[in-house]
């Protein structure tokens, strides 16, 4: 995080109450703030550093006292991530936009002009969510409360279509008429700082467009200007201009001309810049003198460019530095070794051919790579298949004989144990009520607790109820069942004429039993709905509760119990979604009714 750097002064404070803040923000727009008007407030570092492209470093604010402040802290950070020594563009974009969503809650249209300024500006010097700051532009245009912000929307907006239009089509269209009217407009309102930034930007597009005397034209104009408004800003036009204007000569093979222009940047003891830029400028002059022939002075300019890049960045490379002296030292040898110039091409033809017979060699090796890739990953996804496939195939197999063991087992138990128990139980009584024997009474209580519990298991293992009315009465059944005092478990009353029978219905079955005993432990919930339905080609069963919910989407696949869910589910041919909402959780299977084979399933 970058850390601002602010300085208390001894000196007499002038108070910023909130009405006069906001006149400040639209006093000093154009006119250049006199630091020290308010020593010591955030206000007075802010004005500061409003029209600056560049900051030396960044100061530390005091905590900000008011919901305003806090919002100039927010632009200044973004302006200090953006303009300042540790450049971080994701983290000044963050900044303005929080900066503007508190502006929206303080309802103050200046602040949230200032705060749309300065993403709009953002998106424009870095090039970045250009469509998104277009928006921004028409949101700036629509708040626009006096003839400069409307001006200043008016050139956002041109410079922004200017900009989108390179970066698609790599063209830009403009018309000399909109761009000159705008410029009269800022003239005749004395609006200086529009009309030098808009017409610096009118030259480079301009030059772009190859119009190169009428865009020297315009530098010379904004550089007019801006000397007459303030020195320090004339020094920082002039620094860009200038600049400019010698790139663009050298574009137009002017290189003298543009050495000349270069050199009185360099002459000048204009405020310290970016060394980058220097860099840059110095990168310019190298290639200057390179187009020029003198490979001397392109080398001696060179190596200047880097000195400055390495003091920018202490991990700046000196690969093109070595490549210029490469060149200079080849030219120079080529003088001395002219005799062996036929030697070398005919090396050079052979080296071409052979990187030539490697180049193919290598691109057929990189082919043959790439395919066998394809190969092992198309294996690999079917391997992965398969795997799924088969483990889906042993949990099955384990739930379909789990099913089936206890089908077979409840039948056993309810048909012939069960029974059997009954049976003794009645000869019991007989021989107790004729014998009156305390011991015969015993005995027969005790293979009546026996039948019952051995009933209760059998209806666990399969619910009779299943197996004699189908899912919907099975369901309502295990809704009253799983009902107490802490939770209500209802059922759509349709439900009871959904009686769907067989094997893959038992699924069905326990998959909602496992769901509702989840419920119940988990949940917290005092409230369960249940909705049992069929439509021409699918059986729905949705379990809704007011509980706590699933928390995070990973916990939606943990555990063993919605895992066997899943399986049972998936091995119908069916799905098993889960979703969480306020409050609660919703669950939902769905079957294709082709699995069942019912003869005529009712729709509900």
């Amino acid at each position: 995080m970058i850390v601002l750097v602010f300085m208390l002064l001894n000196l007499s404070l002038i108070p910023v109450n909130e009405k006069r803040l906001e006149d400040c923000l639209i006093s000093f727009r154009e006119i250049p703030y006199p630091r020290g008007i308010y020593k010591d407030s955030i206000l007075d570092s802010y004005l500061h550093t409003r029209f600056q492209n560049y900051l030396e470093s960044c100061p530390e604010f005091s905590r900000p006292t008011s919901m305003k402040d806090l919002i100039l802290v927010k632009v200044l950070e973004g302006h200090c991530f953006l303009f300042g020594p540790s450049r971080n563009e994701e983290e000044a974009y963050r900044c303005y936009l929080d900066a503007l969503s508190l502006s929206k809650e303080e309802e103050s249209i200046v602040l949230e002009v200032e705060c749309l300024r300065a993403l709009i500006q953002y998106g424009l010097f870095t090039k970045n969510n250009l469509t998104e700051i277009n928006r921004y532009i028409d949101y700036h245009g629509q708040l626009a409360y006096d003839k400069l912000e409307i001006l200043q929307n008016q050139y956002f907006l041109l410079r922004c279509q200017a900009e989108i239009n390179y970066g698609s089509t790599g063209d830009i269209p403009f018309s000399f008429s909109v761009w000159e009217s705008l410029l009269s407009e800022c003239h005749d309102s004395s609006y200086f700082r529009l009309e030098v930034e808009t017409r610096s930007v009118y030259a480079q597009i301009l030059d772009y467009c190859g119009f190169s005397n009428m865009a020297m034209e315009e530098y010379w104009k904004a550089l007019t200007t801006a000397a007459e408004h303030s020195d320090e800003y004339y020094q920082d036009v002039k620094f860009t201009s200038l600049g400019n204007m010698g790139h663009s000569l050298m574009q137009q093979r002017k290189y003298r001309e543009a050495l000349n222009l270069f050199m009185q940047l360099l002459d000048r003891s204009f405020p310290q810049k970016r060394l980058s830029n220097q860099a840059k400028i110095y990168g310019w002059m190298s290639d200057c003198y390179k187009k020029m022939g003198l490979i001397d002075s392109a080398y001696y300019y060179l190596d200047l460019s880097y000195q400055k890049k390495e003091e920018n960045n202490e991990t700046a490379k000196t690969i093109a530095v070595r490549e210029i002296q490469s060149k200079y030292d080849n030219e120079r040898l080529g003088r001395a070794l002219v005799e062996e110039s036929l030697r070398r091409k005919q090396n050079n033809l052979t080296a071409f051919t052979i990187g030539g017979v490697l180049l193919v060699v290598s691109m057929f090796i990189w082919f043959h790579y790439y395919r066998q890739r394809k190969r092992n990953q198309k294996i690999q996804q079917d391997l992965d298949i398969a795997n799924k496939e088969i483990q889906l195939t042993a949990v099955n197999a384990r739930l379909d004989g789990q099913e089936l063991e206890k089908k077979n087992l409840a039948s056993f138990l309810h048909d012939h144990i069960v029974g059997q128990l009954v049976a003794a139980n009645m000869h019991l009584k007989i021989a107790s009520h004729n014998q009156q024997n305390e011991s015969l009474e015993k005995t027969a209580q005790l293979v009546h607790d026996a039948g019952i519990l051995i009933r209760n298991m059998s209806h666990d293992l399969y619910p009779p109820v299943l197996l004699k009315m189908g899912l919907g009465p099975a369901l309502q059944d295990l809704c009253e069942k799983y009902t107490n005092n802490h939770l209500t478990i209802d059922i759509n009353p349709q439900a009871a004429q959904i009686r769907l029978k067989g094997d893959a219905i038992a699924k069905v079955y326990y998959a909602v039993q496992e769901l509702l005993n989840n419920v119940t432990k988990h949940s917290q919930a005092s409230k369960c709905e249940i909705d049992l339905s069929t439509s021409t080609d699918q059986l729905t069963v949705t379990i809704r509760d007011n509980g706590v919910g699933m928390g995070q989407p990973e916990e939606h696949s943990a555990g063993l119990g919605l895992n066997t869910v899943r399986a049972r589910v998936e091995s119908l041919g069916g799905s098993f979604l889960i979703h969480d909402h306020d409050p609660g959780l919703s669950q939902t299977i769905s079957i294709p009714l082709q699995v069942f084979h019912p003869e005529k399933p009712p729709t509900y």
